[in-house]
């Protein structure tokens, strides 16, 4: 009877406990989750403390590590001058971590949005793709791509616009233009047409696309294509970059030895009260 008796106290102190411990990590998950719920609602300062606090507790909680990561996403979006220490030391000590293959694409993406494109760069090359699902691969790929671009690193921009404009995604109407404008600038001609061609499919681009692949045709001297062209895109639509489209057409009348519509090209071309560029003057008073 006293054995069992002592049992029973054992079982009712053990019970204590255990109500204790329960009582005790619901009142952390609550406060983790209130810190949550407050860096949804973006009271990122707020946020911040309320993770601070989760975290140095003596809990052995596994939201600790999500809180972790929670407090460096707090501290970018503060400016805070330890976020990049907080991202990186989440990836040391939590490296198995689903969200320990976002912590680069996360600073990439905050450089990269306050237009500091060398940080873009330094933290998208770090990203583990193969952790990262095909949505932010390709956004970290295309913005590594124009961060590139915009730092004037246009082999290397081409290399990353080369990995997005082929597949069919949201990016690739601009990968194959930027690509064609580098290939174009490079001399790459043939490349920089079906680039450009790619692009001009989408509206986005259409506009921007007509006097560079006008001008790959006078490049390659193909002037038949290029008159072609030229009125094709007239056609649908005679504003855009009309008077350009009209001087490199009266180039190409000039070229092919027809003077009288060379004529008139350059004519239109003048008619707003432009000028002729003065190589071009020459072949004006000669087509006349």
């Amino acid at each position: 009877m006293l054995r069992i008796g002592f049992f029973v106290v054992l079982l009712m102190e053990w019970s204590s406990v255990v109500a204790q411990n329960t009582l005790y990590d619901r009142q952390e998950d609550q406060e983790f989750h209130a810190a949550v719920e407050l860096m949804q609602k973006e009271k990122y300062g707020a946020a911040r403390q309320a993770f601070d606090n989760y975290i140095s507790s003596d809990s052995k909680s596994i939201n600790k590590e999500e809180a972790s990561y929670f407090r460096a996403f707090c501290a970018l979006n503060l400016y805070h001058p330890d976020a990049e220490v907080l991202y990186q030391d989440f990836v040391e000590n939590y490296n198995y971590h689903p969200r320990a293959g976002l912590a680069y694409y996360e600073l990439g993406n905050f450089y990269f949005t306050r237009e500091e494109y060398p940080k873009a760069i330094e933290y998208f090359e770090q990203v583990p793709l193969a952790r990262i699902d095909q949505q932010k691969q390709l956004e970290a790929r295309f913005k590594l791509a124009y961060a590139y671009f915009s730092h004037k690193e246009f082999d290397a921009a081409l290399e990353k616009f080369d990995q997005v404009k082929t597949s069919s995604n949201r990016y690739s109407a601009a990968a194959s233009y930027y690509a064609g404008y580098i290939e174009y600038k490079n001399g790459s001609y043939d490349q920089a047409l079906v680039d450009l061609q790619r692009a001009e499919t989408n509206e986005s681009y259409a506009p921007l696309v007509p006097y560079m692949v006008a001008n790959v045709y006078y490049k390659q001297e193909r002037y038949d294509d290029l008159l072609k062209y030229v009125e094709e895109v007239l056609e649908k639509n005679p504003s855009r970059n009309f008077n350009e489209l009209n001087l490199l057409a009266g180039e190409a009348y000039f070229f092919k030895g027809d003077y009288e519509n060379a004529a008139l090209r350059y004519d239109t071309y003048a008619k707003d009260g432009k000028k002729l560029p003065p190589d071009t003057r020459y072949k004006y008073a000669f087509a006349t």
